[in-house]
């Protein structure tokens, strides 16, 4: 298992993305030069890429609709419910959450 591989929650305005990087603050620093109000709300270690899937699809089942592209929704969506979600699929994964806010 590659110990560097993170699932980030990002928020701006009434959207927000879960995303996979495997270094998540250098990719807010590139979402901020197109979005300056863009800000990362939680960051997950995560055992593999795998995990945003299935995020994403759990996302979906709890009614959340995809905008702009297929990782962004409508909506806010906060730490805590990403946490349980993660906590829902840990079942299935080990994920050990390492920041609930950065």
């Amino acid at each position: 298992m590659n110990n560097n591989q993170f699932l980030y929650l990002l928020t701006n305005n009434d959207t927000f993305k879960v995303g996979y990087s495997k270094d998540p603050t250098r990719r807010l620093k590139e979402y901020k030069t197109h979005n300056p109000y863009a800000k990362i709300e939680g960051i997950f270690r995560v055992e593999s890429k795998n995990v945003e899937w299935s995020v994403h699809m759990e996302l979906k089942k709890r009614g959340y609709k995809s905008c702009i592209q297929p990782e962004w929704f409508y909506g806010n969506l906060h730490y805590k419910e990403l946490e349980n979600i993660l906590a829902v699929l840990d079942a299935k994964r080990k994920i050990c959450k390492i920041n609930g806010k950065m």
